[in-house]
């Protein structure tokens, strides 16, 4: 592995565990880019796992949550991959096998913004997770309720 891999005829990334499309030199994009262009060696380049899996390293498991050690937006939600995704959301999604749509949300039970564990999470409307906080006295206005 400390050469160029020359044979291109493979559509994925020789390098070992990538798997991803091969862009140039039988490597990957962010490959290519790590190996020719910034000169590594490599043997040092990083090994891009999928999101599913990156999602479960970064957790400590505390008093039943799973909570996010990973980036985290402005109000605590913790994030993965460039489209900033919401792990609790994501970690839903992979535990209960399904694709959420764009309007429904991820509420948590446990009211712990980086909490990821499946079971403390359902799925809601916004409107739903609004007064939820508020049935939970986190919204900041005691007339919350009295507005809907």
């Amino acid at each position: 592995m400390g050469k160029f891999p020359t044979n291109n005829s493979k559509l994925i990334c020789s390098f070992d565990g990538c798997g991803r499309k091969v862009l140039s030199k039988g490597w990957c994009s962010a490959h290519y880019k790590q190996v020719v262009v910034g000169k590594k060696d490599p043997k040092s380049i990083i090994v891009y796992l999928p999101i599913e899996q990156r999602l479960y390293l970064n957790i400590d498991i505390s008093n039943g949550c799973w909570l996010w050690k990973g980036s985290v937006n402005n109000k605590v939600y913790g994030i993965i991959g460039s489209d900033n995704t919401y792990v609790h959301r994501l970690s839903f999604e992979i535990a209960y096998g399904i694709k959420l749509s764009k309007n429904q949300e991820v509420c948590h039970k446990c009211d712990i913004p980086n909490c990821i564990n499946p079971e403390h999470l359902f799925i809601g409307t916004h409107s739903d997770n609004m007064i939820d906080m508020a049935i939970k006295g986190r919204s900041g206005n005691k007339n919350f309720l009295m507005m809907k």
